[in-house]
């Protein structure tokens, strides 16, 4: 990523970093207790921690980018993402729906030097090995983007489990099989083999997803790593972009309407992005939106490659994500929101800010 790139990126975070951590955007004009000490007195204190550092992990890692320069701008990244973080604090204490803690401040402080410090590292001279492979990411930026995205989907939140106990009973005890996981797994493969991602980052990706039950709040999915052994099958052949893109647009319509039983009074539509989020949700969530997140991006891209027009590549799976979000006012079990549109958008700017990079190189 370039210095223009990286500039684009992180203002695109901060406003996502505000947004999340400002929603729902009312402020009152006595400020309330700001800036309190909680200790880490249970599991769920522990994984917010770990949550808001890798949350800013991104922010310092584009803005050391940005900088350029030598490696003193590691401090003046870690300063800056920490700045953003302080202000976002400080705001909440505003807010009577949102309070400020030190705990928050330290931890996304955190997180900022260690998004600054790896891209230094990588900015400098890795052995030649890792070097190697980062420049096969380089030259294919699109696998670099999926293969991120799709070690997100699967190792999310990279913590691994402390208790070998717990580990042998999430081996013992997989998941109940899942066909809709079975296909997002298998397109999803697929898609790393269409992008080009080299043999060695197929096998780690391919290991995440079978090692996902040593991940804290993860378990075994057999239907997931099935899945992604039948895209790299589904992919051998190298079947044409236009009939993939095709499978794709089929599949986000088909889970957008599961469980195709409808209700006879629809439910509200929530117009906020990410919502849902705000609802004290678990470490699932985040799975799920790096999983759509992931498929929206690769129904965008492999459109483009089938030489659509930015407008089609854009409005078509927009048009099958609005109806099926509208629809879903009238699925049980379903959460119908403007969350899923959001998610689209950015993908497609994900892809855009990679063209920018490839033209500047």
């Amino acid at each position: 990523m370039g210095p223009r790139q990286a500039r684009i990126f992180a203002i695109l975070y901060i406003s996502v970093i505000a947004y999340l951590s400002l929603y729902p955007g009312t402020f009152s004009p006595t400020p309330g207790e700001g800036f309190l000490w909680l200790p880490m007195a249970g599991r769920r204190q522990a994984l917010d921690a770990i949550l808001n550092l890798l949350f800013y992990v991104p922010l310092g890692f584009s803005i050391r980018s940005a900088l350029g320069g030598n490696s003193r701008m590691v401090l003046l990244a870690t300063l800056t993402a920490a700045g953003v973080s302080f202000v976002v604090e400080y705001l909440q204490i505003w807010s009577p729906s949102r309070y400020s803690t030190l705990n928050d401040l330290v931890t996304n402080s955190a997180g900022s030097a260690v998004g600054a410090l790896l891209a230094e590292f990588l900015r400098g001279n890795p052995s030649p090995w890792f070097r190697r492979h980062l420049e096969q990411l380089r030259l294919a930026p699109m696998a670099a983007l999926f293969t991120g995205l799709w070690f997100s989907w699967q190792l999310f939140p990279f913590v691994p489990r402390i208790s070998w106990s717990s580990t042998l009973v999430q081996w013992t005890h997989p998941a109940a099989w899942s066909w809709p996981l079975f296909f997002a797994a298998m397109f999803g493969f697929a898609v790393l083999r269409y992008a080009k991602a080299t043999t060695p980052w197929l096998v780690l990706a391919f290991a995440a997803t079978v090692g996902q039950f040593v991940i804290l709040d993860r378990s075994l999915s057999p239907h997931v790593v099935l899945g992604a052994a039948a895209g790299a099958v589904l992919a051998f052949p190298k079947l044409p972009r236009s009939w993939f893109a095709a499978g794709l647009l089929i599949w986000l319509l088909v889970d957008e309407l599961r469980p195709f039983t409808f209700l006879n009074t629809p439910q509200e539509f929530s117009w906020a992005p990410f919502s849902t989020w705000f609802d004290a949700v678990g470490l699932e969530y985040y799975t799920v939106v790096f999983r759509k997140l992931f498929l929206y991006t690769a129904t965008t891209w492999f459109l483009q490659r089938s030489g659509m027009r930015l407008l089609w590549t854009v409005g078509l799976p927009f048009g099958v994500l609005a109806v099926g979000e509208w629809m879903q006012r009238y699925l049980p079990g379903r959460t119908p929101e403007i969350t899923d549109l959001a998610l689209l958008m950015g993908g497609v700017v994900l892809i855009e800010i990679l063209k920018l990079s490839n033209k500047a190189d």
